[in-house]
């Protein structure tokens, strides 16, 4: 299945903020069944240990929070305390953000920039979940590169869907089911085209700066890259 990349009606600046929140509350509620943040706990808790101390998280195209509010919460749950940074380049979905956090009783900072173009907090661990397949593949390695330059002593962990004919499948029926936004039916389409392969997200990993950097499958149709500086 050849990658397709073409713009996604959430990218809209013209799209409403009544779709755009409508969209973005659909999306929390397909990570949250689909158990999204749980990829990037295993290396949390490996952070935690070795440092031995909060660890401080920038996640990367937050959304509404609701990956990144999960982790923490679930890091909670464990006895790990997280310092919390929630990044995206929308004003809406900062506030989004903003009100997830406190609504969850959270404290976290909260940033409106591009990743393919600005720098990162300095972080422990740098998280990012289902953006990649937005980018185009030059975007994506300076996305990469970003994360990398803000992890110089932890670990970058990156969900995204994995291109195959099973997730392009679960992209027209789950929606429908989960979600009335018209904005995420489909864009969920659109972005089962878009995502890379298992192989192709190694590429970008090595022309990003991380050697060593792994790839493994996980449900549903989806992968996780981690690169660990160590």
């Amino acid at each position: 299945m050849p990658r397709v990349l073409q713009p996604e009606l959430m990218d809209d600046p013209a799209l409403s903020s009544a779709d755009h929140e409508l969209a973005l509350r659909g999306l929390a509620r397909i990570n949250r069944l689909s158990l999204a943040s749980r990829a990037h706990l295993a290396p949390l808790k490996r952070l935690a240990m070795r440092l031995g101390r909060p660890v401080r998280v920038v996640d990367v195209a937050s959304g509404s929070g609701d990956g990144a509010v999960a982790l923490a919460r679930a890091a909670w749950d464990v006895g790990i305390g997280v310092d919390l940074t929630m990044t995206d380049i929308s004003e809406r979905a900062a506030d989004l953000c903003r009100s997830r956090a406190r609504a969850c009783g959270l404290e976290a900072d909260v940033l409106v920039l591009d990743v393919v173009e600005s720098p990162l907090p300095e972080a422990d661990l740098v998280t990012c979940s289902l953006f990649m397949h937005h980018l185009t593949e030059a975007n994506a390695v300076s996305a990469l590169d970003r994360m990398r330059a803000a992890c110089r002593d932890g670990i970058v962990s990156v969900n995204d869907l994995r291109r195959c004919v099973w997730g392009s499948a679960l992209a027209v029926a789950v929606p429908r089911l989960l979600t009335r936004s018209r904005v995420v039916h489909t864009d969920a389409v659109i972005s089962a085209r878009a995502a890379f392969t298992s192989g192709e997200m190694l590429g970008l990993a090595e022309r990003a700066g991380m050697p060593g950097a792994r790839v493994r499958r996980c449900y549903p149709a989806r992968m996780t890259m981690t690169w660990d500086t160590q």
